[in-house]
Formats: C-alpha cells, sequence, structure tokens
C-alpha cells in the first residue's frame, strides 16, 4: 500500500482530533449550538479521511476511468471499490447537505 496516503491518512486523523478537542472546549457559550454542526460535518469529513487513508486507498488510474483498491476493505473482504467509493460518497453528501439545512433554518436568537 503506498505509504503517502497513510501519512496523509495518520495526519489528517490527528487534526482531526484536535479540531474535536478544540470545538469542545474552547467554543463560546454564544457559538454553543453551531457547535454541534460543525461536529458532524468533522465527523463526516473524519469518516472520509478514514476511508480513504486505510479503509479503501484507491489509487485512481488515469487517463483510463478505473482505480485499483489496496485497502484493508479490498485485500481482507474483497469489497469492490466502486460500490464502496458511492455509498461512502452517499453517506458524506448526505451528512454535509443535511447539515447545511439545518444551520440555515435554525434560528440563531434561541
Amino acid at each position: 500500500m503506498p505509504v503517502y496516503q497513510h501519512t496523509v491518512g495518520v495526519v489528517t486523523l490527528a487534526l482531526s482530533a484536535l479540531a474535536f478537542y478544540l470545538m469542545l472546549t474552547k467554543t463560546p457559550k454564544v457559538s454553543k449550538p453551531f457547535t454541534r454542526y460543525l461536529m458532524l460535518l468533522q465527523f463526516s469529513i473524519t469518516l472520509v479521511d478514514l476511508y480513504f487513508g486505510a479503509l479503501a486507498c484507491p489509487i485512481y488510474l488515469f487517463p483510463a476511468q478505473g482505480a485499483i483498491c489496496n485497502g484493508i476493505l479490498c485485500t481482507w473482504l474483497g469489497a469492490h471499490v466502486a460500490h464502496s467509493v458511492l455509498f461512502t460518497t452517499a453517506c458524506c453528501v448526505y451528512f454535509v447537505t443535511s447539515t447545511f439545512y439545518r444551520i440555515s433554518t435554525q434560528n440563531m436568537n434561541d
């Protein structure tokens, strides 16, 4: 498996953990209602980083429309890359759009 993907995955997971810590401990009282949406968004970003850094580790074959999967899902479980990427993308798009919808419809005076 490519070392750079694991390195980027570890660095982004460490930064995500730092972001969670800062959101939980350093958020002002006025911004507390907004924190849960930021944490949901950060959680979905962390899932994507975990997916691309360890679970799938896709290597895209440009200019061909294909990829090679070198992650845990493909080597140990034999999952197909296209289905895994499609499912993960759909979940992340759902989380992000639902978060922005909730933010836009929430009354900030509450």
